[in-house]
Formats: C-alpha cells, structure tokens, sequence
C-alpha cells in the first residue's frame, strides 16, 4: 500500500501487542499502514500527502524518540502536513499529556490497556477534520433519534427546538 492510499500510518515494533488499537482503527477507517521501520517512517513523511502519524511504543520516550528520529533523517526533503499522535500506557498519561501541553506532541491515546475505543476513533475524526482531509459528517436530530428511539418524544422535541435555538445563535455571529 502506498503513502497516498491512507492518511494514517501506524508505527509499532510490536505489533501483536498493539492488535487491539490497531483493530479498533481498522473496523473503524478502513486502510491503515502500518509499519516497523524508522525509515519507511521517513518515506511517509517525505510523501506529499498530509498525515496522521501514531506511533505506539514500550513508553512515550520510545514513541517520541521514533519520532523526532525519523523527522531528523528526512531534513533534506520537505515532509508533508501532519500530526502526531503517541500511543501511551495509563501509567505515562502525565508525560504524555505535559509533552502535548509542550507541543512535542499534537494528541496522545491512552492504549494499554484500551479503555476509551470511542475517544480514539474521535480524536483520530478530529485531526483529519484539522488536516482538512475529512469533513465533519453529521447526522440529523431526527436520524440520532429514530437511531436511538429509546429517548421519549419530549427529549426529541427539546432537541428540536435547541437545535433550532443554536442554528440562530450561531447565524447570530
């Protein structure tokens, strides 16, 4: 698979490990490379179309490190748009979360174990709405609603009206 077929590369030196995020990723984006080597990390970079890069790793020294390794070896060619997000365990949350706040990082996932599939699958939905490289596709109130018709018709029609009410206030700006 080419660097243009998806816009989500998946770095992991253990992949076997990683099979659960990668999965979830999978049934829920279709093609996904995947790759193990630093340089075919730097040929991704160096491919014009934009990315998101996760890379997994034992810790997030690991995942940066592969990183801003692989971000060193292509300097001499210009490297796409992209993010980066790291794949950390619960333990390394702090780190992870001090290195986005540093901008070392633009996201991380909390994988190991894999608690939140859906937080995942929404932080992935909204950098590619950010790269540009998908829109925000939304379904209607009447559709999450006869989806889900568990809700009692007074909830639909405070939706309704709210939906309504939002749509002024932001006409409104």
């Amino acid at each position: 698979m080419s660097f243009k077929a998806s816009p989500l590369v998946f770095f992991s030196h253990d992949l076997k490990q990683d099979a659960p995020i990668l999965e979830l990723l999978q049934e829920h984006f279709g093609q996904i490379k995947v790759i193990s080597e630093l340089k075919r990390v730097c040929e991704a970079l160096s491919s014009p179309s934009p990315k998101i890069f996760l890379f997994a790793g034992d810790t997030l020294a690991v995942s940066i490190a592969a990183y801003y390794k692989s971000l060193d070896a292509c300097s001499k060619n210009s490297t796409c748009e992209h993010k980066v997000v790291t794949l950390v365990s619960k333990s390394q949350e702090k780190l992870a979360f001090d290195a986005f706040k540093g901008g070392v990082i633009d996201e991380f996932l909390i994988f190991r174990p894999l608690h939140e599939p859906y937080r995942a699958i929404l932080v992935i939905e909204q950098l590619l709405i950010g790269l540009g490289i998908k829109t925000l596709a939304t379904k209607s109130e009447q559709e999450f609603l006869k989806q889900n018709n568990k809700y009692p018709s007074e909830l639909n029609q405070l939706v309704e009206k709210g939906k309504q009410r939002k749509a002024e206030c932001n006409a409104a700006f």
